[in-house]
């Protein structure tokens, strides 16, 4: 009950919308009750949250991996057999298994830091939100006639359409293609590079408009759902192009202080990519730097000249 109870009182307090984090904390606890490994992944994400808050429980460090291991014990005769009645709670999940997936990273960097391996555990967790989007895709309809539809009905086309009519790029964003030129040329990795380059930094230029509280935050997550095979094969094998670009998620995650699920990654992502690229990548590199060193060090570029965008607030 203290799990559950923190899960609804303090897990979701930061989901915009107050509706929205209702539905999270109420709709969803209840659904929980009747889908066993919803509920112990609802009880997993708690314990990690509270482990977060006081690193000297390892009793919830305890308790969160095991109902993480029940949770994906209960969940695989689901899949083997999903049908639309379940998308919600299977979407749930999904969604609560991304979050586990990026807070896990306080135990295991701190079980075995000399051998932890950020990109590659970034990686999987970014493989995660992928699968998330495709869970909503395949049952978007079905999801669309319950209660749940307000959790998918979350549209930002009038965000990139304002962007595409403001005239501001970024100054780097010139020189970030040319280095995926100059480093992959074959015709299909070269495109999914520019392609999920250029979605990176529109999604980081909507961000730093917004307030932290606006529901954009959700475009983090979104992210993954757009990249081509191609990267995540570059990705997989740490492409210097692909960690290029993974270098600018780094100073997405590090925009939205108040996830706490992202909040160690900024720097520790960022810090292992710098130490495999080599000099000729620092230039390319130092905006993405500054900006996980300090993310109220945000600028656009225009064509009338520079913007300078107004800090972003920093919450415990």
């Amino acid at each position: 009950m203290e799990l559950l109870h923190h899960y609804t009182t303090c897990c979701c307090v930061h989901v915009p919308g107050e509706h929205r984090r209702q539905l999270w904390t109420r709709q969803i606890v209840n659904t929980a009750f009747s889908q066993d490994y919803l509920l112990y992944q609802i009880l997993a994400v708690s314990a990690l949250h509270c482990f977060h808050q006081d690193r000297s429980r390892e009793d919830l460090l305890a308790k969160a991996v095991k109902y993480r291991g029940l949770a994906l014990q209960n969940i695989n005769s689901i899949l083997a057999d999903m049908t639309a009645e379940l998308c919600i709670p299977v979407f749930a999940f999904a969604g609560l298994s991304m979050v586990y997936a990026f807070a896990e990273l306080v135990a295991l960097h701190d079980s075995d830091a000399h051998n932890f391996d950020p990109i590659r555990h970034i990686t999987q967790c970014l493989q995660q939100n992928f699968g998330i989007n495709t869970v909503v895709h395949t049952y978007r309809e079905d999801i669309q006639k319950t209660w749940a539809s307000e959790l998918i009905n979350i549209n930002s086309d009038e965000e990139f359409d304002r962007l595409a009519s403001s005239g501001l790029v970024f100054a780097q964003a010139a020189m970030l293609h040319s280095l995926i030129n100059t480093h992959e040329q074959r015709p299909r990795w070269n495109s999914a590079c520019h392609q999920a380059l250029d979605v990176l930094l529109q999604t980081l230029q909507i961000l730093m408009w917004r307030d932290e509280d606006h529901f954009t935050f959700h475009l983090i997550n979104a992210w993954p759902s757009v990249l081509e095979p191609e990267f995540w094969e570059l990705l997989e094998a740490k492409a210097p192009v692909a960690l290029l670009v993974l270098s600018y998620f780094a100073a997405l995650m590090s925009m939205r202080p108040k996830l706490w699920w992202f909040r160690l990654w900024p720097k520790l992502l960022f810090d292992g990519i710098e130490q495999i690229l080599d000099v000729e990548w620092h230039e390319a590199l130092a905006w993405p730097k500054t900006v996980v060193n300090n993310p109220s060090a945000l600028t656009l570029t225009g064509s009338s000249g520079s913007a300078r965008v107004p800090p972003q607030r920093h919450c415990d």
